[in-house]
């Protein structure tokens, strides 16, 4: 038999070498092989006997790391078949050492999924036995320090196998770590647009989400947080913020808008407003802003009706009364006005020429007297005729009329009468 030891991993079958060189047996000898625990040619505590060099573990009978022997014995038949070992005829082979030593079990405790928070985990192992050795390895992930221990981090995904061994006896077992992280994505939508304005008073933020069906969401605008609903309305400018958080892999987008506000009124100015009089009976309206792109339009309110008495930065005006200047800015609609008056004086003076008189003679003057006549301050006189003869002050209340055309009779020294012509050739008389 040899001597070398034999060993193995776990429970099964050990066969030890016997070289028949030199073998003699007699007609009546048995020769048989057995297991026991002798060390020498002496057989201790026999556990099985067989005519193959081979025996298995038993798990009744036997024990991992114990030192069994397996002899040649030859002898004379004990009766039974089996060799009679305590005959003095009766040889037996020192023994073959073999150990059946216990197989480790390597287990492990399922890692957590990397995602976007967990960006490390620990894998643990664990052996049946104690002392056994740990040894971990990966080819598509990361170990994260010793892989020698039995606790190591993983710091990416990919297949881990554990190797625990004891005493040459190893086991294996693998685990994934999964990584679930992702890259969800936020987006934002003002509808009708990103500026309140004069006409737009409300605006409707619309939050999508891309790369991910599983998330929460969240408005943020101006130091309040909204409820989580995908569709926000606002009536107020500032700096809102969507975001979303993907409640499995807990990775997380943030979008933001910018809402601004534009409410300024244009500035208008309103030129002085001409005056109507009877000589002056269209004035004309001017007016504008400073602004460029302002678009004016003019008009005048009657009670509840209003009327458009053209645009642009003037108009033509022939009837006293409010007017109004209303300017629109195109950029944000916002309006803004500004009113001027327009004053007329339409009323005629009244004109007395005064009481009538006569003019007799050739050459005599009389004063007419429009100091009867009334009207407004400034008021002017303008003397006009057909068959006399204003001889000053014809731009005067008063001025000065002459006769013509009939000579009035005088008395010389001697007491007749001079001739002359009356108005029209006439022969005095």
């Amino acid at each position: 038999m040899s001597a070398n030891q034999l060993s193995l991993c776990g429970g099964g079958c050990l066969t030890a070498f016997y070289n028949p060189t030199g073998q003699f047996l007699d007609p009546n000898d048995v020769f048989q092989f057995i297991l026991h625990q002798g060390s020498s040619n002496v057989i201790v505590n026999e556990i099985a006997r067989s005519d193959q060099p081979s025996f298995c573990f038993d798990p009744a009978t036997m024990s991992f790391g114990v030192t069994y022997y397996i002899s040649a014995v030859a002898g004379n038949d004990d009766g039974t078949g089996n060799v009679q070992l305590f005959d003095f005829c009766t040889e037996i082979a020192p023994g073959t050492p073999i150990v059946f030593r216990e197989k480790p079990v390597a287990g492990l405790t399922p890692p957590a999924i990397i995602n976007c928070i967990v960006k490390q985990v620990d894998i643990t192992g664990s052996s049946n036995l104690a002392g056994s050795a740990y040894t971990w390895n990966t080819t598509t992930g990361l170990i994260i320090g010793s892989a020698n221990q039995a606790t190591v981090t993983a710091g990416a995904k990919g297949t881990y196998t554990l190797i625990v061994s004891l005493n040459g006896c190893a086991d294996t077992v693998a685990t994934q770590v999964q990584d679930i992280t992702n890259s969800p994505q936020a987006n934002i939508l003002a509808s009708p647009d990103d500026v309140l304005d004069c006409t737009i008073s409300e605006i409707i933020l619309s939050g999508t989400i891309e790369g991910t069906v599983a998330a929460n969401v969240i408005w943020i605008g101006n130091g309040v947080v909204y409820p989580g609903y995908t569709v926000l309305p606002i009536n107020a400018p500032g700096t809102y913020e969507f975001i979303i958080l993907d409640t499995l892999s807990f990775c997380s987008d943030t979008a933001l808008i910018q809402i601004d506000e534009n409410l300024a009124y244009p500035p208008l100015f309103f030129n002085p407003p001409g005056f109507l009089t009877c000589t002056n009976s269209m004035t004309t309206l001017t007016g504008g802003s400073p602004l460029p792109g302002i678009q004016y339009t003019w008009v005048t309110v009657n009670g509840t009706d209003t009327t458009v008495v053209g645009t642009g930065t003037s108009v033509n005006i022939t009837v006293p009364g409010t007017y109004i200047l209303i300017g629109v800015d195109p950029t944000n609609n916002c309006t803004n006005s500004l009113s001027g008056t327009v004053n007329s004086d339409l009323v005629p003076p009244v004109a007395d020429a005064g009481p009538a008189f006569s003019i007799d003679c050739f050459g005599e003057t009389g004063y007419l007297d429009g100091n009867a006549s009334f009207g407004g301050p400034g008021l002017q006189f303008l003397w006009t005729t057909s068959n006399g003869q204003l001889v000053a002050g014809i731009n005067t209340p008063d001025p000065r009329d002459q006769r013509t055309g009939h000579l009035c009779a005088d008395r010389d020294q001697s007491g007749q009468r001079l001739h002359g012509l009356r108005r029209g050739g006439d022969p005095a008389g």
